[in-house]
């Protein structure tokens, strides 16, 4: 399978995520959790980044991350470096610690910040202890379980705003925010205005509302092309940030990709293509078919051509007209 396209801009949103190599654990005990963070502080600072949101769950993490410069892949590849190199050298184990790369889709802030850090904060709550293993979160969006009772719905609410290792209390005004985190930005998406204690209350009453419905919707299944979850306008900006690839705007030097865009142009073609998933040869338009991201209602157009996948509330194909990537 071909890999995803890595878009780097400065003051792009992020979600960043990566797990252990055969969902083997990463954070052992709290010593490796507090190591992160002391990781991800420095990453901060000496790469500019701006964090947005995370968790920490046993095998795998979230970040919500805001790139300052166009450096992300660097970033990420020296936090996970850093970190696996101390698990190791404390856990006495040798070898690879996450599965494969870090995996990175750019967020149209405006219009997914919020419902994405809703997501994030609810890993704790998403597990098969909770009764919300994958199985069970399916079953929700069919509507086969109905609502959850009120002894599930306090547990899970308890087990989120109890859990030490995300951002969700600092979010809801029950701790205070690590000094490297922004929970600003997030907060004003809530709107309403007021003071940040009435915007913390209304952040945490949309979290938890989403427990007492049942949890019946996710981001991923928005996402397209393995590569940006956003509204029509974003997606267009996107598509322009392919095209310029595929001028050789920009490749990670060293790499392949990098040395068939030296060849030129065709050379570039060859790299989006395979990075997007089309064949070689293709007669299509370059990207075309790839897929569409939709966003939230009010930013969707009101039709388009057919494409792939669904939108939201069950809509399937492209309402964006003929933005593909």
């Amino acid at each position: 399978m071909a890999r995803p396209l890595r878009m780097e801009r400065v003051g792009a949103w992020y979600h960043v995520t990566a797990r252990g190599t055969e969902r083997r654990v990463i954070f052992a005990d709290d010593r490796d959790r507090r190591r992160w963070m002391e990781l991800v502080a420095e990453a901060v600072a000496v790469f500019k980044l701006v964090v947005h949101g995370y968790v920490l769950m046993d095998n795998h993490y979230h970040l919500m991350v805001e790139t300052r410069e166009a450096n992300l892949s660097r970033a990420m590849q020296w936090l996970q470096t850093s970190y696996s190199m101390g698990f190791n050298r404390r856990h006495r184990r040798v070898g690879p610690l996450f599965q494969g790369r870090f995996k990175a889709i750019v967020v149209d802030r405006a219009g997914w910040g919020l419902e994405l850090s809703r997501y994030v904060h609810l890993n704790p709550v998403r597990t098969a202890r909770m009764g919300l293993d994958k199985r069970e979160r399916q079953a929700d969006r069919l509507g086969a379980r109905g609502r959850p009772d009120r002894r599930q719905v306090q547990e899970r609410v308890e087990r989120l705003r109890n859990y030490r290792w995300s951002s969700y209390r600092a979010y809801a005004g029950l701790d205070k925010a690590p000094e490297w985190m922004n929970c600003t930005a997030v907060l004003e998406l809530g709107g309403g205005g007021g003071t940040v204690r009435e915007r913390q209350r209304r952040y945490q009453q949309y979290v938890e509302e989403a427990i007492r419905e049942g949890m019946q919707t996710s981001p991923w299944e928005h996402v397209q092309a393995q590569l940006v979850l956003g509204g029509c306008e974003f997606l267009e900006k996107i598509r322009r940030k392919v095209g310029g690839l595929a001028s050789g705007t920009t490749a990670t030097p060293g790499t392949e990709a990098a040395a068939e865009l030296e060849r030129g142009a065709d050379g570039s073609r060859r790299v989006v293509r395979r990075e997007m998933g089309s064949a070689p040869g293709s007669a299509r338009p370059l990207g075309a078919g790839v897929g569409i991201v939709f966003g939230p209602p009010d930013l969707r157009a009101a039709s388009g051509r057919v494409g792939i996948g669904s939108g939201r509330n069950g809509l399937r194909g492209s309402e964006c007209g003929d933005q593909a990537l």
